[in-house]
Formats: structure tokens, C-alpha cells, sequence
């Protein structure tokens, strides 16, 4: 089960992303932004045929982050978008059997995402839940 962070800002443009060639999905903005001011572990942005991911190890545990942006279904042209980061854990074939290093709230890449976002103010309604 990912960590969801959801949130809304005009920060980006994500017409000015590089092209998704799989599937015209945008949300490589964040993650640039999160590698230059939050992550600086995390791997280039890469396309994906749901969005947007960086690999990341961190405080000893490897994490895939992936990330979306929606249009406004409304045909708004206002600049705020809706965005989505999933955080995964990636688990050994043993923890999994035996149970292990899951990924739970209070995760500290999740908690360090977080607290970027409140902490810049325009990041907008900020959430984090468990999917």
C-alpha cells in the first residue's frame, strides 16, 4: 500500500514538462523540484505509462516516488492543478513473507515530504493518507 500526498499549486507549469512519450501524463515537475530542494538522493524523473517516478534511498530503505498532475476537469485556466505523489517501499521478498518493513504514516520519506510542502506556502491543502 502507497503513501498518497495530495495537494493543489500553481508553482509549476506543467505544460513546460518534457513530454511523457508513453502516455501524456504530466507530474515531472515536482519530482525535479522535490530532488533539488527536498531529496537530493532521488534519481532523475522518468516516464511511466501512469505518470512520473524517481527511485530514492533513504535513512537505509529504497522507495519508488511517483507523481501526477490533473487538469481541471471544469476547463478552468487557472494555473492551480491538483497534484499526486505515491510514495512505495520496496520490501524483500523476506520482509514480505515474514511481514516486514512495511510502509505505515509517520514514514520519514513521507514525513519529510510533507513537511516541505506546509512549509512552502504555495503548496495548498496539503494531505497524506494510506492508500
Amino acid at each position: 500500500m502507497p503513501i498518497l500526498i495530495e495537494f493543489k499549486t500553481a508553482k509549476f507549469d506543467p505544460a513546460s514538462e518534457p513530454p511523457n512519450r508513453i502516455n501524456p501524463i504530466r507530474g515531472h515537475s515536482i519530482l525535479a523540484w522535490l530532488r533539488a530542494h527536498v531529496i537530493p538522493e532521488a534519481t532523475e524523473p522518468a516516464a511511466e505509462d501512469w505518470g512520473w517516478y524517481s527511485e530514492v534511498e533513504f535513512e537505509g530503505s529504497n522507495y519508488l516516488v511517483g507523481s501526477i498532475c490533473h487538469d481541471p476537469e471544469d476547463g478552468s485556466t487557472s494555473p492551480l492543478r491538483d497534484w499526486m505523489i505515491q510514495i512505495h517501499k520496496q520490501r524483500s521478498i523476506a520482509d514480505r513473507v515474514l511481514g516486514r518493513n512495511k510502509i505505515e504514516p509517520g514514514d520519514p520519506l513521507a514525513a519529510t515530504i510533507v513537511t516541505a510542502l506546509r512549509a512552502d506556502p504555495a503548496f495548498l491543502e496539503v494531505h497524506e493518507h494510506v492508500d
